[in-house]
């Protein structure tokens, strides 16, 4: 039998052709791989990784032992519901607004921009200045002279937006 540890010492110790010295290591590494594998396996065995074994006069049904691995992820949504669906954030929903531009009717919140809904709504309105000025936009908003671009909805509907 070859004794390893005695080569490795006489390696050091002696000058050896480069072929005996990499033998050597190839051997050692060989004999490395062997000692991991078998310190692996005795770890599976002594942590219960090894499926249970039942023998057939058992009373007893098999139980599956728990791996370890992604165990804790079981417990993490014990407290979960998935039945219902919770709101997406908000609190409660604005109710909405019927607004009819020159015919075409549409739905808006409370306060948006109403120049935002005749464009959305591709109606034949025209915007200059965009900021109440110059009166391109003034239109009959529920019987009233509205400069578009200005008005916002307001809470009560329904609004009605015609041609001047």
């Amino acid at each position: 039998s070859l004794d390893i540890f005695r080569g490795v010492r006489f390696a050091r110790d002696r000058s050896v052709s480069a072929r005996d010295s990499d033998a050597l290591r190839k051997i050692m590494f060989s004999l490395e791989k062997v000692v991991l594998v078998a310190a692996f396996l005795s770890i599976e065995v002594a942590h219960g990784f090894v499926a249970p074994v039942r023998r057939l006069d058992s009373p007893q049904p098999l139980t599956v032992r728990e791996m370890g691995f992604m165990d804790g992820f079981k417990k993490a949504f014990d407290n979960e519901d998935f039945a219902e669906k919770p709101s997406a954030g908000l609190s409660a929903t604005k109710q909405k607004i019927e607004v009819s531009i020159c015919g075409k009717k549409t739905q808006a919140l409370p306060g948006q921009r109403m120049k935002d809904l005749v464009r959305s709504s591709r109606a034949p309105i025209k915007f200059n200045c965009e900021n109440g000025e110059c009166g391109t936009c003034e239109c009959l908003v529920n019987g009233r002279k509205v400069r578009v671009c200005m008005y916002k909805v307001p809470n009560k509907g329904p609004v009605e937006v015609k041609l001047k």
